[in-house]
Formats: structure tokens, C-alpha cells, sequence
């Protein structure tokens, strides 16, 4: 894995002193600096002047992170460095060289700390994620024209290998009338 990022950056790097390729303009590309346009340039000076602690610099929040931005931002950040650096691993190593634990306890740690907190989490993502994901698909198909009463007539995906038409109903033919259009 390590030898092909070196590959990749490598022949980048190649394929640009050659001149067999020219830099790309991200500015132009996520409507940066001279590219923006001036609803963006508005909303970007307005954010300028709220202040950001320091500690919200340190888990990376800035002015353009919404409420469920920052929600997302600060579990990420309790998770893995309160809960487990913090807990999980210096509350126990300073506990085990104040009073070593008995080996039986050593068992019970794993397990809470390497499969009961981790289901947990699994589950509590997967329950967002399963929330966010319905919320986009009904909102998207209140957006769309009949969505399932009216698949694609054409190639149910364009420029896709695959069936000509689109199965009879179910997800693929929403995927098809609302995302390959």
C-alpha cells in the first residue's frame, strides 16, 4: 500500500516537471478566491466574525460547521480521545501501577473495551446513518417527478454496463430515476 502512494505521488510529480500535464486549479474547481461568487463571498464574510475557542480549533471547528457538524466533530473527539486514550488506557495504566489488576479482570476489560463498547457504537452508526439516509431518499423523492411511477425509458443508468431497462420496482429503479439522470 505504502509503495503505491509512493508510486502515485512519484509519477505525479514526473508527469508535471515533464510537462505532460499542468497543475489543476482548485480555487476554480470549489469556487474559491476570484471564482467565488457573491452570495458565497457574503455568507464567508459574515462567518468571519464569529469567534472559535481554542478548543474547538483543536478538534477542528470552524465557522462553517453546522449544529450536526459540530455533534459529529465533538462524539469523534470523546470518543476516541477522552473515552479511549484517556479511560481505556491511562486511567488503567495508572490504576495497574498503583494496585495491579488480578488476571481475571484483565478479561472482563477486553471484552467491555474491545467488543461491548465497540457494538454499541457500531449500532448507534448504524441507526444514524440509517436516519440520514432515509431522510435524503424522501426528501429527494419529494423533490423528483413520480420517481417510482416512472423509471427511465432509456438505458436505466447512462453510461453504465448493465440490464436496458430497469427492473420492474424497488430501489434500483429510484437509484436510476433520481441519480443517473
Amino acid at each position: 500500500m505504502v509503495l503505491s502512494v509512493i508510486a502515485y505521488c512519484l509519477g505525479s510529480w514526473i508527469a508535471l516537471k515533464a510537462g505532460w500535464c499542468k497543475p489543476y486549479n482548485l480555487d476554480k474547481l470549489f469556487h474559491r478566491g476570484e471564482y467565488a461568487d457573491e452570495a458565497e463571498k457574503a455568507r464567508l464574510a459574515q462567518l468571519k466574525g464569529k469567534k472559535i475557542s481554542i478548543l474547538s480549533r483543536i478538534v477542528g471547528i470552524d465557522n462553517e460547521y453546522t449544529l450536526g457538524d459540530k455533534i459529529i466533530a465533538w462524539s469523534v473527539f470523546c470518543y476516541s480521545i477522552i473515552y479511549r486514550l484517556g479511560l481505556a488506557f491511562f486511567a488503567v495504566l495508572l490504576w495497574n501501577v498503583a494496585s495491579p489488576w488480578p488476571s481475571a479482570w484483565w478479561g472482563k476489560y477486553y471484552y467491555v473495551t474491545h467488543l461491548i463498547i465497540p457494538i454499541i457504537v457500531g449500532c448507534v452508526s448504524t441507526v444514524w446513518f440509517l436516519w440520514g439516509a432515509s431522510a435524503t431518499a424522501s426528501s429527494s423523492s419529494r423533490t423528483s417527478t413520480s420517481a417510482s411511477s416512472a423509471p427511465p425509458t432509456t438505458a436505466w443508468c447512462r453510461n453504465r454496463r448493465g440490464p436496458a431497462t430497469p427492473p420492474a420496482r424497488g430501489f434500483p429503479v429510484y437509484f436510476a430515476a433520481n441519480f443517473c439522470q
